[in-house]
């Protein structure tokens, strides 16, 4: 059976939350089947037991559950194997700490199927506390290359035809560190229509143990955010030098590298510009 979309999440020691983030998925109020893939990178505490506790509860739904494990070796490599395991169209990208509004999925394969080009779907999303207590709501707005290659503003929640993830090899397991980023441009410089959905569909955790809120961790995150940047405008064809701004975070809570006086400049020296 090929699933309209399936649900792949890296689990790593998530014993706490990952109850809550596989509900969020059985909860989803689109009737059609679901395929949920976990893969366990590795994890040392009792997340494989609580998963096969709700495996074993809703065994006889139409969310079929599959359950991998591999060594430790990251996220990116995680979601990899769960995509080169899954057997759907489309995927779908949940963190085993967060969880999605009931709507996500209806959302996502409406704007999926829009049309032939759709290459990613993104929408806003909601930094919650590990009870789910709200902190803020993250207003994403439109999709433009421009804003994006600034700094990483596409949000948590991530959706995408199968057949993209492989034409633009899926995640590169060598950036330990904005690896999210690195994936999106890639998708958004093939061309593909990149949609956006004006809604709360994602809940994301905060996690005080991550390794950005660390001197090491912030110096990597901002090591892989200009690699990214810099592996996008080449493929854009820039050839020239990008002088990166010092990391800093805007208004809207974004990290970003460049400014946009900068980014048009690079852009109009690529081959888009040379295009007009």
């Amino acid at each position: 059976m090929k699933y309209p979309i399936s649900v792949v999440m890296p689990v790593y020691n998530s014993e706490k939350f990952i109850d809550r983030s596989l509900q969020s998925c059985i909860a989803q109020d689109y009737k059609g089947p679901i395929e949920i893939i976990m893969v366990n990178d590795g994890s040392k505490d009792g997340s494989v037991e609580r998963i096969k506790n709700v495996m074993h509860s809703n065994s006889n739904n139409n969310r079929k559950f599959k359950l991998f494990t591999q060594e430790n070796q990251g996220a990116s490599a995680a979601r990899n194997y769960g995509v080169h395991l899954s057997n759907s169209e489309n995927i779908m990208f949940l963190d085993s700490d967060d969880y999605l509004e009931n709507g996500a999925i209806s959302a996502a394969l409406e704007s999926l199927n829009s049309s032939g080009n759709v290459g990613l779907v993104y929408s806003d999303h909601r930094k919650v506390t590990d009870s789910g207590q709200p902190i803020m709501d993250r207003v994403k707005g439109p999709f433009a290359l421009d804003k994006l290659l600034t700094g990483m503003y596409i949000g948590h929640f991530r959706a995408l035809p199968r057949k993209v993830f492989d034409k633009v090899g899926g995640f590169d397991p060598s950036l330990t560190h904005s690896e999210d980023y690195d994936f999106v441009l890639k998708i958004a410089t093939e061309g593909f229509d990149v949609k956006y959905i004006n809604e709360i569909l994602y809940n994301y955790v905060t996690n005080q143990d991550s390794l950005s809120q660390g001197t090491n961790g912030l110096e990597k995150i901002i090591r892989g955010g200009q690699e990214s940047i810099l592996r996008a405008l080449r493929r854009l064809g820039f050839e020239g030098e990008i002088d990166f701004d010092v990391p800093h975070k805007t208004a809207d809570t974004v990290t970003r590298y460049l400014n946009p006086e900068k980014v048009n400049e690079y852009l109009e020296k690529s081959r888009l510009g040379n295009k007009k």
